[in-house]
C-alpha cells in the first residue's frame, strides 16, 4: 500500500475534531481487502472515475449522454470487496463535483482496483484503522500459492492476506488400479492438467509453493514437475500431508500449521493459528477460553483477556 502523505497524516490525527484526509494507492489484492474493511458507511471517497452526461439539444430534447473523466467525492453508503474481478466497488451519494455537471447529491460508484490513486476522508480513524493501514504500508509478502491434491480432486489456491483465492478446482476419479493402462494414461493427463493449473497461478504471483494431499499422488507429482518443468519444481517450498484433497485439504493446511514456516508474515495464517488454539482450548473445556459478545465483555471488564479475537464483518456491524 502506498500512503503519499504520511507525515501530514500523522500530524492531523493529533488534532481532536478535524477531518482527516489520506491519499493512497493499493498495490495488490491484499490492499483492496484491507480498504474494504477500513473503509466505514458516512466516510468520503474523492477520485478520479467517469460519468454518464446527458446534455439537451437546441430544441430542448434530451440527447446521447458521453461519459466524461471527472473528479467526484462521495459519501460512502456501501463497499463491495470483489476478489474475482480484483476490485473495491464504493458506492455512494456525490458531495462534491464540477458545478457544470450538477450531479451533487445523484448517486455513483467508484471502482478501486490495483494501483488505483484516491483519497479517504474520515471524521475519525480509529486505532486498529491506523494500525492496519501501517502494516499494509509496511509489510511486503509473497503470496504463497497451495495446490491440494489427490487421485479424485485437486484445487489450485493462493494464500493472500484474507483467506484462499480460488483459481481453479478440478473433480474426476482416475480408473481403478485393475484397470492399469487407462489409469496411467489418465493420471498423465491429471499431472499436466494440475501443472497447468499450477502454473497459471505462479505464473502471476511468482511465489513459493505447497503441496498438500492425503496420499502418493503429491510425491508423483513433485517428481512430474522436477522432470517436465524445473522453473515450477524449483519454487517448490514444501510438500506435506493433509487428510483431503480440494478446498477442504487447503483449509486443513491452514489450520494445522502446515503453512506456518512459508506463510509466517500472512494475516491468515496468523489468524488461523489463533483460532486453532480457541478450538483447542474449547475442546478440552477449559476455563482460560470464552466467545460470544456477552462473555468477553466480563473477560474485559475483569482483566482477564489474553488475546481478543474479533472478525472483520462484527467490526463492520458494529459502524
Amino acid at each position: 500500500m502506498k500512503i503519499f502523505n504520511r507525515q501530514d497524516f500523522t500530524e492531523e490525527l493529533g488534532r481532536r475534531g478535524k477531518r482527516v484526509k489520506l491519499s493512497l494507492s493499493p498495490e495488490n489484492l491484499d490492499d483492496l481487502w484491507h480498504l474494504f474493511n477500513i473503509i466505514s458507511r458516512g466516510d468520503e471517497i474523492q477520485a478520479r472515475t467517469t460519468r454518464m452526461v446527458k446534455a439537451e439539444s437546441k430544441d430542448g430534447r434530451p440527447t446521447k449522454g458521453r461519459r466524461v473523466p471527472v473528479v467526484l467525492q462521495l459519501r460512502v453508503e456501501d463497499a463491495f470487496f470483489d476478489g474475482e474481478s480484483e476490485r473495491l466497488r464504493i458506492r455512494g451519494v456525490i458531495v462534491d463535483a464540477p458545478e457544470e455537471l450538477s450531479v451533487k447529491g445523484s448517486y455513483h460508484s467508484i471502482d478501486v482496483k490495483v494501483n488505483t490513486c484516491f483519497s479517504i476522508i474520515k471524521e475519525q480513524w480509529m486505532g486498529h484503522q491506523i494500525d492496519r493501514l501501517e502494516r499494509a504500508s509496511r509489510i511486503e509478502t509473497q503470496p504463497i500459492i497451495v495446490i491440494a491434491l489427490d487421485d479424485s480432486e485437486f484445487c489450485t489456491a493462493i494464500l493472500r492476506n484474507y483467506g484462499f483465492d480460488i483459481k481453479s478446482q478440478h473433480e474426476e476419479k482416475l480408473p481403478g488400479k485393475m484397470e492399469p493402462e487407462r489409469r496411467e494414461q489418465a493420471l498423465n493427463e491429471r499431472l499436466k492438467l494440475m501443472a497447468r493449473s499450477l502454473f497459471e497461478a505462479w505464473r502471476a504471483e511468482k511465489g513459493a509453493i505447497v503441496i498438500v494431499g492425503p496420499g502418493y499422488i503429491k510425491d508423483v507429482f513433485k517428481n512430474y514437475l522436477k522432470d517436465r518443468n524445473p522453473e515450477l519444481s524449483n519454487a517448490v517450498s514444501k510438500v506435506a500431508t493433509v487428510s483431503s484433497p480440494g478446498i477442504a485439504g487447503l483449509n486443513e493446511a491452514l489450520r494445522s500449521g502446515v503453512l506456518n514456516e512459508v506463510a509466517r508474515e500472512i494475516r491468515a495464517n496468523i489468524e488461523a493459528t489463533y483460532v486453532e488454539e480457541v478450538l483447542r482450548r474449547l475442546g478440552q473445556k477449559r476455563a482460560d477460553v470464552t466467545y460470544g459478545m456477552e462473555d468477553s465483555k466480563v473477560a474485559a471488564e475483569i482483566g482477564a483477556v489474553e488475546r481478543l479475537l474479533v472478525t472483520d464483518l462484527t467490526i463492520r456491524r458494529m459502524e
